[in-house]
């Protein structure tokens, strides 16, 4: 079997979790991804479209999308470290761009 496909098996299914645990996981994930697309639809719709209001719309549910990624999936070596990498550092960005930005 091809690696790449076996890896992407292992991440569907993930046969150490129980079945509550998927449910949520994609549940989580498919909740993320309809408010990521209702903000988008959203701020497109709106009269005085701005890509800096929809960036700054965007932050928060990032930081949802990101963590969920990085924390209710299992990721092989070095990608599970990106992630959890890629994760902290969105916190930190928005973070300042949610607080310390007007």
């Amino acid at each position: 079997m091809n690696p790449s496909i076996a890896m992407l098996l292992q991440i569907l299914y993930n046969e150490g979790a129980s079945s509550s645990g998927g449910i949520y996981r994609w549940g989580m994930l498919t909740v993320i991804l309809v408010l990521v697309g209702w903000i988008i639809q959203n701020q497109m719709a709106a009269v005085e479209f701005s890509w800096r209001r929809l960036g700054r719309r965007l932050i928060v549910p990032a930081m949802l999308l990101f963590n969920h990624l990085a924390f209710a999936f299992d990721w092989p070596g070095m990608l599970d470290f990106a992630m959890k990498g890629l994760a902290f550092a969105w916190i930190v960005i928005g973070g300042y761009l949610v607080f310390c930005r007007p």
